[in-house]
């Protein structure tokens, strides 16, 4: 369970963007959170993934105190972000190859001559083919010389090789083609239903949000959030 209680930020402007907020999310759903822009979806997710912190309130992991949990931290004991934009789940200067091996240290000690985790590099693999990547051609080429799309989509791979349990998602959808969309879907659902974790998403792609929520939760003006129910 994610539970969120009575979480308050007011803006350097002076205007209150969360008032109070208090919510919770099922463990081991799938989560749409859905709003106007401006109401603070992507926010939300900063504060849950310990990117930015509240005046106010607290915020609990299987029960849990996290509010002060650093998002290095949360990383390496529960969690995955993926991104609205690829080049935050990646360093862009380094091949996909190195990228990989650094998700794959996330959970590990290492040195510099720590090399590439075999059996997580065989699910990434295995990952990279259910998304339809031929990585034999891109393992060693910079992240920054590849398609926003594939950059999006090896930064999910990187994210999942650590086995989260809980997985945000800002937007993930933005640079990818409807094929891509529908690939990553599937991963989604695939992973989720081998691993049960909980998933939080937002996004403006209803029919993205409809073939992965099981619940979708509409966030309001000030901080209401309001369970709009089942979607499966």
């Amino acid at each position: 369970m994610l539970t969120l209680t009575s979480l308050t930020i007011r803006l350097s402007n002076g205007q209150l963007l969360f008032n109070g907020l208090s919510h919770a999310f099922a463990a081991g759903e799938r989560h749409s959170i859905v709003g106007n822009n401006g109401v603070g979806k992507s926010t939300l997710l900063n504060l849950i993934a310990g990117l930015r912190s509240s005046d106010t309130g607290s915020i609990t992991w299987n029960k849990r105190d996290i509010t002060h949990l650093a998002f290095y931290e949360r990383s390496q004991r529960f969690l995955g972000f993926l991104f609205q934009q690829p080049s935050k789940g990646c360093t862009p200067l380094l091949t996909v190859r190195q990228n990989l091996q650094l998700a794959s240290m996330k959970k590990r000690s290492f040195t510099l001559e720590t090399t590439l985790d075999k059996a997580l590099f065989s699910i990434a693999l295995d990952y990279a083919d259910l998304l339809q990547i031929n990585m034999s051609t891109i393992l060693d080429r910079p992240m920054m010389h590849l398609s926003g799309g594939q950059q999006q989509l090896i930064a999910c791979i990187m994210m999942l090789i650590n086995n989260p349990e809980l997985i945000l998602l800002d937007e993930p959808t933005a640079a990818l083609s409807p094929h891509a969309i529908q690939l990553l879907t599937q991963l989604l659902l695939q992973y989720h239903a081998q691993h049960k974790s909980t998933i939080l998403c937002v996004t403006h792609d209803m029919a993205f949000s409809e073939a992965l929520a099981t619940q979708t939760h509409e966030l309001q003006e000030k901080g209401a959030i309001m369970l709009k129910g089942s979607c499966v």
